[in-house]
């Protein structure tokens, strides 16, 4: 749930199996509701093992943010990572700060503290 871009090939299936072992899922499914609806991560975590979100439906709720064949996939990463490796490391780090940070309070306090980071 922390990542910052996921991808996924087209066999990929998640799943959350803690709950069918008689773990507690909180802190992952709690970071998932920034992605994904809210029914979807319920579901998710409820049904555990018993149900599979194949790579279509978790493009579809916003588990994953791509799709790629398996011989691409490494490629495609490598490829994004060198596009973002390639930018300004102080603007990228700032971008992905201000925009955590922004999740965890209102509107008007995210919009300030996001400004010591331009």
């Amino acid at each position: 749930n922390e990542a910052d871009i996921i991808t996924c090939t087209e066999d990929s299936t998640f799943f959350d199996p803690r709950v069918a072992y008689g773990m507690g899922g909180a802190l992952d499914p709690m970071g998932m509701t920034y992605h994904m609806p809210l029914h979807d991560v319920l579901r998710m975590v409820l049904l555990g093992n018993d149900e599979r979100i194949g790579a279509g439906t978790a493009l579809r709720i916003g588990l994953v943010s791509e799709i790629t064949t398996l011989d691409e996939l490494w490629p495609r990463a490598n490829e994004l990572a060198t596009a973002i490796a390639a930018k300004p490391p102080a603007a990228t780090a700032g971008s992905v700060k201000a925009i955590w940070e922004s999740l965890d309070v209102p509107r008007s306090v995210a919009l300030s503290q996001g400004l010591k980071y331009c």
